[in-house]
């Protein structure tokens, strides 16, 4: 779900994760995006190539899907 709105340029976005299971926020990420097409993919990527694991209950977010 993507929600946008008019804002200061120096507000950050922020992009969460969370485990299908339990719910638990896995990962979490803030910046300040000028741009999606070449400001999201890095941050996507890192998420992608990270552990994934829960704190909660272990489980492993199956990433891309």
């Amino acid at each position: 779900l993507v929600v946008e709105r008019i804002r200061p340029r120096d507000v950050h976005d922020a992009f969460e994760w969370y485990c299908p299971k339990c719910w638990a926020r896995v990962h979490r990420v803030e910046v300040n995006v000028q741009n999606i097409v070449t400001d999201l993919p890095p941050l996507f990527a890192a998420f992608y190539a990270s552990s994934r694991k829960c704190p909660r209950c272990g489980h492993i977010h199956p990433g891309k899907g």
